[in-house]
Protein backbone atom coordinates (compact mmCIF):
# COMPACT_ATOMS: atom_id res chain seq x y z
CA UNK A 1 0.00 0.00 0.00
CA UNK A 2 2.78 2.45 0.91
CA UNK A 3 4.58 1.78 -2.38
CA UNK A 4 1.80 1.37 -4.95
CA UNK A 5 -1.40 2.52 -3.23
CA UNK A 6 -4.77 0.97 -2.56
CA UNK A 7 -5.69 0.66 -6.24
CA UNK A 8 -2.93 -1.89 -6.79
CA UNK A 9 -3.84 -3.70 -3.58
CA UNK A 10 -7.46 -4.18 -4.63
CA UNK A 11 -6.36 -5.00 -8.17
CA UNK A 12 -4.24 -7.87 -6.83
CA UNK A 13 -7.21 -9.06 -4.73
CA UNK A 14 -9.40 -8.96 -7.84
CA UNK A 15 -6.84 -10.97 -9.80
CA UNK A 16 -6.76 -13.71 -7.17
CA UNK A 17 -10.58 -13.81 -7.14
CA UNK A 18 -10.66 -14.16 -10.92
CA UNK A 19 -8.15 -17.02 -10.82
CA UNK A 20 -10.36 -18.82 -8.31
CA UNK A 21 -13.44 -18.17 -10.44
CA UNK A 22 -11.76 -19.50 -13.58
CA UNK A 23 -10.74 -22.64 -11.70
CA UNK A 24 -14.29 -23.51 -10.64
CA UNK A 25 -15.30 -25.32 -13.88
CA UNK A 26 -12.33 -27.67 -13.42
CA UNK A 27 -13.39 -28.67 -9.90
CA UNK A 28 -14.87 -32.16 -9.80
CA UNK A 29 -16.70 -33.34 -6.69
CA UNK A 30 -18.66 -36.57 -6.15
CA UNK A 31 -22.36 -36.03 -6.66
CA UNK A 32 -24.54 -36.74 -3.64
CA UNK A 33 -28.20 -37.57 -4.17
CA UNK A 34 -30.70 -36.49 -1.52
CA UNK A 35 -33.61 -38.59 -0.42
CA UNK A 36 -37.11 -37.26 -1.02
CA UNK A 37 -37.39 -36.22 2.64
CA UNK A 38 -34.01 -34.44 2.60
CA UNK A 39 -34.90 -32.62 -0.60
CA UNK A 40 -38.25 -31.56 0.82
CA UNK A 41 -36.56 -30.21 3.96
CA UNK A 42 -33.91 -28.39 1.90
CA UNK A 43 -36.56 -26.58 -0.16
CA UNK A 44 -38.75 -25.72 2.82
CA UNK A 45 -39.00 -22.02 3.79
CA UNK A 46 -38.60 -22.92 7.46
CA UNK A 47 -35.79 -21.04 9.30
CA UNK A 48 -34.02 -24.34 9.98
CA UNK A 49 -33.21 -24.54 6.27
CA UNK A 50 -31.30 -21.24 6.51
CA UNK A 51 -29.30 -21.85 9.69
CA UNK A 52 -28.52 -24.98 11.65
CA UNK A 53 -28.99 -24.69 15.44
CA UNK A 54 -26.33 -27.35 16.04
CA UNK A 55 -23.97 -25.39 13.82
CA UNK A 56 -23.99 -22.57 16.36
CA UNK A 57 -22.15 -24.79 18.85
CA UNK A 58 -18.88 -24.32 17.01
CA UNK A 59 -20.29 -21.15 15.45
CA UNK A 60 -20.16 -19.48 18.86
CA UNK A 61 -16.49 -20.44 19.17
CA UNK A 62 -15.56 -18.83 15.87
CA UNK A 63 -17.88 -15.87 16.57
CA UNK A 64 -15.95 -14.92 19.71
CA UNK A 65 -12.54 -15.50 18.14
CA UNK A 66 -13.47 -13.56 15.02
CA UNK A 67 -14.70 -10.73 17.23
CA UNK A 68 -11.27 -10.73 18.88
CA UNK A 69 -9.51 -10.77 15.51
CA UNK A 70 -11.67 -7.91 14.23
CA UNK A 71 -10.03 -5.75 16.88
CA UNK A 72 -6.66 -6.58 15.33
CA UNK A 73 -7.79 -5.90 11.78
CA UNK A 74 -9.54 -2.64 12.60
CA UNK A 75 -7.31 -1.01 15.18
CA UNK A 76 -3.82 -2.53 15.18
CA UNK A 77 -2.32 0.00 12.75
CA UNK A 78 -3.49 2.93 14.88
CA UNK A 79 -2.44 1.25 18.13
CA UNK A 80 1.03 0.45 16.80
CA UNK A 81 1.49 3.99 15.44
CA UNK A 82 0.51 5.55 18.78
CA UNK A 83 2.74 3.16 20.72
CA UNK A 84 5.77 3.91 18.53
CA UNK A 85 5.57 7.62 19.28
CA UNK A 86 6.76 8.39 15.74
CA UNK A 87 3.51 7.98 13.85
CA UNK A 88 4.83 4.97 11.89
CA UNK A 89 3.04 1.66 12.34
CA UNK A 90 4.73 -1.73 12.66
CA UNK A 91 1.45 -3.57 12.02
CA UNK A 92 2.61 -4.90 8.59
CA UNK A 93 5.20 -6.95 10.48
CA UNK A 94 2.38 -8.55 12.47
CA UNK A 95 0.39 -9.55 9.40
CA UNK A 96 3.45 -10.88 7.58
CA UNK A 97 4.29 -13.10 10.54
CA UNK A 98 0.61 -14.07 10.84
CA UNK A 99 0.60 -15.29 7.23
CA UNK A 100 3.81 -17.30 7.64
CA UNK A 101 2.67 -18.97 10.87
CA UNK A 102 -0.83 -19.68 9.60
CA UNK A 103 0.40 -21.30 6.39
CA UNK A 104 3.05 -23.34 8.19
CA UNK A 105 0.65 -24.58 10.88
CA UNK A 106 -2.07 -25.60 8.45
CA UNK A 107 0.32 -27.97 6.70
CA UNK A 108 0.38 -30.24 9.77
CA UNK A 109 -2.33 -29.23 12.24
CA UNK A 110 -5.11 -31.12 10.45
CA UNK A 111 -3.14 -34.36 10.50
CA UNK A 112 -2.49 -33.96 14.22
CA UNK A 113 -6.19 -33.35 14.84
CA UNK A 114 -7.13 -36.46 12.85
CA UNK A 115 -4.75 -38.69 14.82
CA UNK A 116 -4.85 -37.30 18.36
CA UNK A 117 -8.29 -35.70 18.59
CA UNK A 118 -9.73 -32.22 18.81
CA UNK A 119 -8.70 -31.23 22.34
CA UNK A 120 -4.97 -31.76 21.71
CA UNK A 121 -5.21 -29.13 18.98
CA UNK A 122 -7.92 -26.70 20.05
CA UNK A 123 -6.80 -25.82 23.57
CA UNK A 124 -3.26 -24.80 22.51
CA UNK A 125 -4.82 -22.66 19.77
CA UNK A 126 -6.94 -20.81 22.32
CA UNK A 127 -3.90 -20.25 24.54
CA UNK A 128 -1.68 -18.93 21.76
CA UNK A 129 -4.31 -16.58 20.35
CA UNK A 130 -5.10 -15.17 23.81
CA UNK A 131 -1.37 -14.71 24.43
CA UNK A 132 -1.09 -12.84 21.13
CA UNK A 133 -3.82 -10.41 22.19
CA UNK A 134 -2.08 -9.77 25.50
CA UNK A 135 1.22 -9.12 23.74
CA UNK A 136 -0.50 -6.53 21.58
CA UNK A 137 -1.95 -4.94 24.69
CA UNK A 138 1.28 -4.66 26.68
CA UNK A 139 4.20 -4.97 24.24
CA UNK A 140 3.28 -3.20 20.95
CA UNK A 141 6.88 -2.92 19.75
CA UNK A 142 8.39 -4.46 16.62
CA UNK A 143 9.62 -7.60 18.48
CA UNK A 144 6.22 -7.79 20.16
CA UNK A 145 4.49 -7.57 16.79
CA UNK A 146 6.64 -10.38 15.41
CA UNK A 147 5.86 -12.71 18.32
CA UNK A 148 2.19 -11.72 18.47
CA UNK A 149 1.81 -12.26 14.72
CA UNK A 150 3.34 -15.73 14.92
CA UNK A 151 1.12 -16.69 17.85
CA UNK A 152 -2.03 -15.29 16.23
CA UNK A 153 -1.25 -17.01 12.93
CA UNK A 154 -0.85 -20.32 14.71
CA UNK A 155 -3.83 -19.72 17.02
CA UNK A 156 -6.56 -17.95 15.09
CA UNK A 157 -5.32 -18.96 11.64
CA UNK A 158 -5.50 -22.65 12.54
CA UNK A 159 -8.62 -22.34 14.66
CA UNK A 160 -10.73 -21.31 11.65
CA UNK A 161 -10.16 -24.62 9.87
CA UNK A 162 -9.96 -26.88 12.94
CA UNK A 163 -13.23 -25.64 14.41
CA UNK A 164 -14.91 -25.95 11.00
CA UNK A 165 -13.69 -29.55 10.73
CA UNK A 166 -15.41 -30.32 14.03
CA UNK A 167 -18.63 -28.63 12.94
CA UNK A 168 -18.71 -30.53 9.63
CA UNK A 169 -17.76 -33.87 11.16
CA UNK A 170 -20.54 -33.72 13.75
CA UNK A 171 -23.16 -32.46 11.29
CA UNK A 172 -23.93 -35.56 9.28
CA UNK A 173 -23.62 -35.81 5.52
CA UNK A 174 -27.02 -34.34 4.68
CA UNK A 175 -26.39 -31.18 6.73
CA UNK A 176 -22.80 -30.37 5.81
CA UNK A 177 -23.71 -27.42 3.57
CA UNK A 178 -26.11 -25.89 6.09
CA UNK A 179 -23.71 -26.28 9.01
CA UNK A 180 -20.87 -24.80 6.96
CA UNK A 181 -22.94 -21.75 6.04
CA UNK A 182 -24.01 -21.33 9.68
CA UNK A 183 -20.38 -21.51 10.79
CA UNK A 184 -19.27 -18.91 8.23
CA UNK A 185 -22.23 -16.70 9.12
CA UNK A 186 -21.08 -16.78 12.75
CA UNK A 187 -17.56 -15.83 11.68
CA UNK A 188 -18.82 -12.88 9.62
CA UNK A 189 -21.06 -11.70 12.46
CA UNK A 190 -18.12 -11.84 14.84
CA UNK A 191 -16.00 -9.75 12.49
CA UNK A 192 -18.70 -7.11 12.03
CA UNK A 193 -20.13 -6.84 15.53
CA UNK A 194 -16.76 -7.29 17.21
CA UNK A 195 -15.30 -4.23 15.52
CA UNK A 196 -18.26 -2.13 16.68
CA UNK A 197 -18.07 -3.29 20.30
CA UNK A 198 -14.29 -3.11 20.48
CA UNK A 199 -14.25 0.30 18.85
CA UNK A 200 -16.48 1.58 21.62
CA UNK A 201 -14.19 -0.07 24.18
CA UNK A 202 -11.13 1.58 22.63
CA UNK A 203 -12.80 4.97 22.77
CA UNK A 204 -13.70 4.51 26.44
CA UNK A 205 -10.62 2.74 27.83
CA UNK A 206 -7.86 2.80 25.21
CA UNK A 207 -6.23 0.27 22.94
CA UNK A 208 -4.50 -1.75 25.65
CA UNK A 209 -7.85 -2.44 27.32
CA UNK A 210 -9.27 -3.33 23.91
CA UNK A 211 -6.74 -6.13 23.39
CA UNK A 212 -7.20 -7.39 26.92
CA UNK A 213 -10.90 -7.63 26.09
CA UNK A 214 -9.97 -9.56 22.94
CA UNK A 215 -8.10 -12.06 25.12
CA UNK A 216 -11.20 -12.34 27.33
CA UNK A 217 -13.25 -13.20 24.23
CA UNK A 218 -10.82 -15.99 23.37
CA UNK A 219 -10.86 -17.40 26.91
CA UNK A 220 -14.67 -17.28 26.91
CA UNK A 221 -14.71 -19.20 23.63
CA UNK A 222 -12.46 -21.86 25.16
CA UNK A 223 -14.91 -22.24 28.04
CA UNK A 224 -17.82 -22.57 25.62
CA UNK A 225 -15.89 -25.14 23.56
CA UNK A 226 -15.21 -27.21 26.67
CA UNK A 227 -18.90 -27.06 27.58
CA UNK A 228 -20.36 -28.10 24.22
CA UNK A 229 -17.63 -30.37 22.83
CA UNK A 230 -14.34 -30.60 24.67
CA UNK A 231 -15.65 -32.42 27.76
CA UNK A 232 -17.06 -35.31 25.75
CA UNK A 233 -15.05 -38.42 24.81
CA UNK A 234 -15.52 -37.72 21.09
CA UNK A 235 -13.21 -34.70 21.47
CA UNK A 236 -10.36 -36.77 22.84
CA UNK A 237 -7.94 -39.18 21.27
CA UNK A 238 -10.49 -42.00 21.25
CA UNK A 239 -12.78 -39.94 19.01
CA UNK A 240 -10.13 -38.99 16.46
CA UNK A 241 -11.24 -39.92 12.93
CA UNK A 242 -8.18 -42.08 12.22
CA UNK A 243 -8.60 -44.03 15.46
CA UNK A 244 -12.23 -45.07 15.00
Amino acid sequence: VDTWGYEVQFGISLAFSLVALIGLPFLRLPERRLTAAQLRDALSPHPRTLVDPDGFRMGAVIFLNSAAYSGILAFLATHAAEASGTGSSSSPVFFACFAVASLSARLTIGRIQDVYGDNVVLYPLFVTFAASCLLLAFWPTVPGMVLAGLLAGFGYGSLITCAMAIAVRTAGLSRVGLVTSTYLLSMDLGMGLGAIVLGAAAGAWGFSALYVLCAVFVVASAGWYALVHGRFPRAGRAGAPRRR
